[in-house]
């Protein structure tokens, strides 16, 4: 037997298993992204607006889907580090994250009412964790979607990502808020 890959084996099980069941790992994941976003938000678009400012539209035509998708990759993370700080043994099982979190991937609406929040408080977030969603799961990675149907009405995707700042900032106090709430049971 070769006991080197059996080493191996239990050590990529022990770093799984120490990942996965820690909500900090997920917590960091989503700062660390959201960092990421903050960077390209702040380097790339004025603080204010100007009417008619070619320069911002170009801005949000290019780089408004990277942004995008690192907002949407730092709320999926932080909300997958909320679940497993809320039930870890609902979403974490032995050697893999549970189905719940594995199907509803980067659903971000789908992770959301997972967290047990009220109906009106998933309809309040619903319009911006489905534009996010988008991002992550096409517009901020590739250039068209799986299929013509997918890609209805979709042609400038990432034109207006202004629009979404304060709502992003919202969202993310909202969810470090909820973090916040498991900080003590940790």
């Amino acid at each position: 037997m070769d006991y080197s890959l059996q080493y191996l084996e239990q050590c990529h099980k022990g770093t799984f298993s120490w990942l996965a069941n820690s909500p900090w790992t997920w917590l960091s994941s989503a700062e660390s992204l959201k960092k990421a976003a903050d960077v390209l938000r702040n380097t790339l678009w004025s603080k204010e607006e100007k009417p008619h400012d070619t320069e911002a539209a170009v801005t949000d035509r290019e780089m408004g889907p990277v942004y995008l998708m690192l907002v949407a990759m730092a709320v999926e993370s932080l909300i997958k580090g909320i679940l497993i700080a809320k039930d870890h043994d609902r979403y974490v099982k032995k050697d893999c994250l549970s189905k719940e979190i594995c199907k509803n991937g980067h659903d971000l609406c789908k992770l959301y009412e997972l967290t047990g929040k009220r109906k009106w408080a998933v309809e309040a977030w619903a319009p911006l964790l489905v534009k996010l969603s988008e991002f992550t799961i096409n517009y901020g990675r590739y250039p068209v979607a799986k299929s013509r149907e997918k890609m209805k009405g979709r042609v400038n995707a990432g034109y207006g990502a202004r629009s979404y700042f304060i709502q992003v900032d919202l969202l993310w106090k909202h969810l470090m808020k909820e973090m916040g709430k498991y900080s003590k049971r940790l």
